[in-house]
């Protein structure tokens, strides 16, 4: 895929703050699948639009475990090889 793609509409993109997962995707879909190397970890990206919307991240987690805002940190992700990150659009 290229740069317009999966940096806008599947909204995975570095930021000085971390990785963005903020997606602006078509009401239609129900979600995608994508998988992302940032900073030596393998992400495997999981976003769910159950309620079909263009925008907006009403929750993430990692691993499981709730994160706040859209951001992958440095934090998050320190000495990681591999991370299931899920989405819920809303």
């Amino acid at each position: 895929m290229d740069v317009v793609s999966t940096q806008y509409l599947l909204g995975v993109r570095p930021t000085l703050k971390g990785l963005l997962i903020d997606p602006a995707i078509p009401a239609q879909l129900d979600g995608y699948t994508v998988e992302r190397l940032y900073r030596g970890c393998k992400l495997t990206i999981q976003a769910e639009n159950p309620e079909h919307v263009q925008h907006g991240v009403k929750s993430m987690t990692v691993n499981g475990k709730q994160v706040n805002g859209a951001y992958l940190t440095d934090d998050l992700l320190d000495g990681c090889n591999e991370a299931s990150v899920h989405v819920l659009m809303g």
